[in-house]
């Protein structure tokens, strides 16, 4: 899984603080291990097959974006770099941190990851959470040339061919804490 920290910690606060007026209660900052695990199933992973495989999460972010404000834990250096954690579903999840420096690059860092990892003919799924109003079209273009399995969890629809979009809400809404039933 490739998260960009700014796309996903902004759409938290939104989905937060919309959410907190619509049930008239204030939401909790979302639990991040238990989002990445709804997030991980609701874009098609499972249980693996073999003990040495493992779920990878990559945060990219930039080199001012330090915390996750809407994620418990949110201190990407001490907190979630280098970690993992168990989950029932997915066994051991890995975390991972990298920062975009500023550079004359005209990709941004997490397409260069996106075309990196789709280059890896290793058969893995994929599983992206982009900032499709940054780079959205240098996404598209790097998703265009795959012939493998990629999920795109986000807000707005990715359309290219090869690709399954997640809503990102849903799961979001499960690591405040709301239940299928407060929803209309």
């Amino acid at each position: 899984m490739l998260v960009d920290v700014c796309a996903l910690d902004t759409t938290a606060g939104r989905l937060r603080n919309f959410m907190s007026r619509q049930l008239s209660r204030e939401l909790p900052v979302a639990d991040l291990a238990d989002w990445i695990a709804c997030c991980a199933l609701d874009a098609g992973w499972h249980q693996p097959d073999k003990r040495n495989e493992r779920m990878r999460v990559v945060f990219v972010c930039s080199s001012g974006h330090k915390m996750l404000q809407h994620f418990r834990p949110g201190r990407l250096a001490d907190e979630v770099d280098g970690m993992a954690f168990a989950d029932p579903l997915l066994d051991e999840v890995c975390m991972s941190v990298v920062t975009e420096e500023p550079s004359f690059e005209c990709r941004p860092l997490y397409v260069q990851c996106v075309e990196t990892l789709l280059a890896d003919d290793a058969g893995h799924l994929l599983t992206l959470v982009p900032d499709t109003e940054r780079y959205g079209r240098d996404l598209e273009q790097a998703l265009g040339a795959n012939g493998g399995r990629v999920s795109v969890v986000s807000m707005q629809p990715v359309t290219v061919a090869g690709t399954e979009y997640v809503k990102m809400g849903f799961a979001l809404l499960h690591a405040m804490g709301v239940m299928p039933d407060e929803i209309d």
